[in-house]
């Protein structure tokens, strides 16, 4: 196995290839903590509509957010834009749960809708990302966890590295995928 010697002041050190594996992907590892901070989470486009052309625009919607004018905000899968209310089929999740609970349905008056969020996922970058980081994690992994023999240690970093990978892999891709249209409604 070969070896870098350096040589510092007064002593040498002596540094195998093998050993600065982990260094090297725990720097990778670091600087991979970093990227979903700095990564767009998909394009996000802003229109402005009339309280008249939004049946039209959504028809077809299924994760619809509505956030309010007093605060907070109610995801449904499902909206139908009446002509003094916007009604919401099966809430997933609120900001008020009292008021809005979990699997019911909700109208919510005109002058109380601030905007409307509407995300799609479009494309396969979720699979793409699990297979490509869980892949490099299976290669990564033993490395990463020091194993140098066959063992216990080396099939550790197999299932850590893949797994981990996985899922950060798929975390990214989500982030990627995800489409946002937010509506301003104008008067």
């Amino acid at each position: 196995m070969e070896s870098l010697t350096s040589k510092s002041s007064r002593w040498l050190r002596k540094t195998t290839v093998a050993g600065m594996i982990p260094l090297l992907l725990a720097q990778v590892l670091i600087a991979l903590a970093w990227v979903p901070q700095t990564l767009e989470a998909g394009p996000e486009t802003r229109r402005e509509m009339t309280w008249e052309q939004l049946p039209a625009f959504l028809e077809s919607e299924k994760k619809v957010t509505v956030v309010l004018t007093e605060g907070g905000a109610v995801r449904s899968e499902g909206v139908t834009p009446l002509s003094d209310s916007i009604h919401l089929g099966h809430i997933v999740m609120a900001t008020n749960s009292k008021r809005y609970p979990w699997g019911s349905e909700a109208s919510i008056a005109r002058g109380s809708v601030r905007e409307i969020r509407l995300e799609k996922m479009r494309g396969n970058l979720r699979r793409i990302g699990a297979v490509g980081f869980g892949a490099a994690g299976f290669f990564f992994g033993p490395g990463l966890v020091g194993a140098r023999k066959w063992g216990g240690r080396v099939l550790a970093g197999w299932l850590v590295g893949s797994v981990g990978g996985a899922g950060l892999g798929y975390w990214l891709g989500m982030r990627k995928d995800r489409e946002t249209t937010i509506i301003t409604i104008v008067n």
